[in-house]
């Protein structure tokens, strides 16, 4: 989760740039990029991820556009063998 709070208060409606810089993670679509609108509690969840072949520290950012330095979250990225519910 992340939040936007503006003069002290959660702001909505606020539209908040998710980026991932990795070699093969994607979002569930296939991109690298989303625009997320903060919830009524000037919250956004980040979205799922699909990992690629191999195993990697991914990095998202969310920020308001270019207006502010994004927040940033480290991430280590695996896929699941099929039958592994570790």
């Amino acid at each position: 989760m992340a939040s936007f709070v503006a003069d002290g208060s959660p702001t909505p409606g606020i539209p908040l740039t998710c980026r991932i810089e990795s070699e093969e993670t994607t979002f569930l679509d296939g991109t690298r990029e989303r625009i997320l609108q903060t919830e009524v509690t000037g919250q956004v969840a980040f979205p799922a991820v699909r990992a690629g072949k191999t195993e990697e520290d991914v990095t998202l950012k969310i920020g308001w556009g270019d207006n502010e330095p994004p927040v940033t979250v480290t991430l280590n990225v695996r896929n699941q063998p099929e039958g592994d519910n570790a």
